[in-house]
């Protein structure tokens, strides 16, 4: 949803997307997307109510090709990484001025190389505190962009969906394999739908060290349909897959693709690896328990969903070894010291080690989780009722809202008595 709106900001006409939620992130995205010249309006789809649980129609009204290079702007993107780390570059295309304002743990969160690079490319850009002030305007052509693999997939995104906007072809080098590379696939999807060109090659191999080469050819503007869909959250959904897994009447999730590019969708691969039974009849997904048996995951591709399946292998039988997870230690929350002490709390047993978790599975009991202020976290402490005997308390809960503000509504369908 974040690359449709900066798209459908950029595109060459109006352009409605039907989805469904508002979270705090997206309405970031939208509210720093407003400051820059685009236009919003909200419409019930289908008759429902237009809240964050119901579905909507959101219409929007591109920035003007014609209007100046603002200056001076104050961009408020709360801890919404995804905001941040896509529009920075989109500003530098635009060549305009002024400061993103960062809340939570953002501040903390890397932004080196990438910075250093939309320096070399013309930007200037300096970091106090919570602010981020930036200027000058982005160049493509001359050398090309050089970044890690291996520190956020989001730094590529962002130049992806920034470098059509200019008049020149541009080239981002990746040095490494590319973690959370279906994350990146979502973008190269979303900018195909928008007419934009980005070919890519990938050189070398895994033995040897991968290389992959992005070209983006610039137009200035996006060609967006007049009507767009966009996708069900396969990392929200997982959440109460993963509830599923642990319940013997089992959970059915309506509303996803089951063709997507969205990694979190390997969440049906891995319920079935540890015992679960999947069903993907009739577009929706059902899932039940089974024989929960321990296993090995390795996480690099879908970090999102580590928090919830280490409470399913906390109710399995044996160990489960998660690994190649170090990038959780950068999220909102230090994930994995904070997965490690909800287990603890919740009564079972887990050791933090240099890239994961080794997790005991025999069951979990109940008890109180402070959520660390990650939406993640208590998504997945919420989940963890489904296989606990006592009551479960998740403290600051409304951090849920960063990505699904609707989340204990639909907990409450699934008879979870919550207050």
């Amino acid at each position: 949803m974040h690359r449709l709106l900066i798209c459908a900001a950029f595109s060459e006409g109006p352009v409605s997307i039907a989805f469904r939620g508002l979270s705090e992130d997206l309405k970031a995205t939208m509210r720093c997307l407003k400051d820059l010249g685009a236009d919003f309006e909200a419409r019930p789809a289908d008759g429902k109510a237009a809240g964050p649980e119901g579905d909507i129609r959101l219409l929007v009204t591109p920035v003007p090709a014609d209007q100046p290079a603002r200056e001076g702007l104050l961009l408020r993107c709360g801890s919404s990484a995804s905001t941040l780390r896509f529009l920075l570059p989109v500003c530098g295309a635009l060549g305009a001025s002024g400061c993103f304002i960062m809340e939570g743990r953002l501040p903390e969160r890397p932004m080196e190389p990438f910075i250093g690079e939309l320096r070399s490319h013309g930007m200037t850009i300096e970091a106090e505190g919570g602010e981020l002030r930036f200027g000058g305007k982005l160049k493509a052509g001359g050398k090309p962009f050089v970044l890690p693999g291996d520190v956020s997939s989001q730094f590529i995104s962002g130049l992806l969906l920034a470098l059509p906007l200019l008049q020149e072809p541009g080239v981002i080098e990746i040095d490494g394999r590319i973690g959370s590379r279906p994350y990146v696939e979502m973008t190269q999807r979303v900018l195909h739908l928008a007419g934009a060109v980005a070919g890519f090659k990938m050189e070398g191999s895994e033995a040897l060290g991968e290389h992959t080469v992005f070209t983006t050819y610039g137009s200035g503007r996006y060609a967006m349909p007049a009507e767009v869909t966009a996708e069900g959250d396969w990392s929200a959904a997982a959440v109460f897959l993963c509830m599923g897994a642990m319940s013997v009447r089992g959970v059915r999730v309506e509303g996803l693709d089951l063709r997507s590019t969205q990694g979190d969708r390997d969440i049906l691969r891995l319920l079935r690896r540890i015992g679960a039974v999947v069903d993907t009849e009739d577009g929706a997904v059902t899932v039940k328990r089974w024989e929960l048996k321990g296993t090995e995951i390795e996480a690099s591709d879908i970090p999102d969903l580590v928090p919830a399946l280490s409470v399913v292998a906390a109710c399995s039988e044996g160990l489960t070894r998660i690994y190649n997870a170090g990038r959780l230690k950068l999220k909102e929350s230090d994930r994995l010291e904070s997965i490690a002490e909800m287990i603890r709390s919740l009564g079972g047993g887990v050791y933090v080690t240099d890239d994961g978790l080794l997790i005991e599975g025999g069951g979990i009991s109940g008890g109180i989780v402070d959520s660390c202020g990650d939406h993640r976290i208590a998504m997945a402490a919420a989940a963890a009722v489904s296989c606990c005997s006592e009551d479960v308390v998740v403290m600051g809960g409304e951090c849920c809202a960063k990505s699904f503000p609707g989340f204990f509504e639909e907990l409450e369908k699934l008879s979870v008595t919550g207050v």
